[in-house]
């Protein structure tokens, strides 16, 4: 049991502090915990990926940082917890040609994260599709 991929710069001397994943296929096989799970950081993009199958969350944005997270093209699926997660006051993650599809729920925000939604993304067949305490959507 574990994570994909754990995201967690916490080195005073990198002050980019900056991830870019892409072009990734993340399989829990049903088994693993959290597809990527950002911990600290100050910049993360997700492009171009699959996440699958994992027992708790496809992605989990949860940082002392004030983190921004960018996700592009990107399908979470079969994920038993939430599809995308995130919470913490100045967490921010912009969420653009996402599919989240079969998810226990689809997407949350909890304790002042914030998830701001562009174009072309897609719910679908999540049990539930989440009720975000702080949902910006921006035209």
């Amino acid at each position: 049991l574990t994570t994909g991929v754990t995201i967690n710069i916490t080195d005073a001397t990198d002050t980019a502090k900056t991830v870019r994943l892409r072009g990734l296929s993340i399989n829990g096989g049903g088994n693993g915990l959290t597809g990527i799970k950002v911990v600290a950081a100050k910049r993360v993009s997700i492009e171009e990926t699959v996440i699958d199958g994992f027992t708790l969350d496809g992605v989990s944005v949860a940082s002392a940082d004030s983190v921004r997270v960018f996700l592009q093209s990107v399908t979470i699926r079969n994920n038993a917890g939430n599809g995308l997660i995130v919470s913490g006051a100045g967490n921010w993650t912009a969420i653009s040609g996402v599919t989240l599809v079969y998810n226990g729920t689809g997407i949350v925000a909890l304790s002042g994260g914030i998830i701001a939604p562009f174009k072309n993304n897609v719910f679908y067949g999540n049990k539930k599709n989440g009720a975000p305490t702080s949902l910006l959507t921006l035209k």
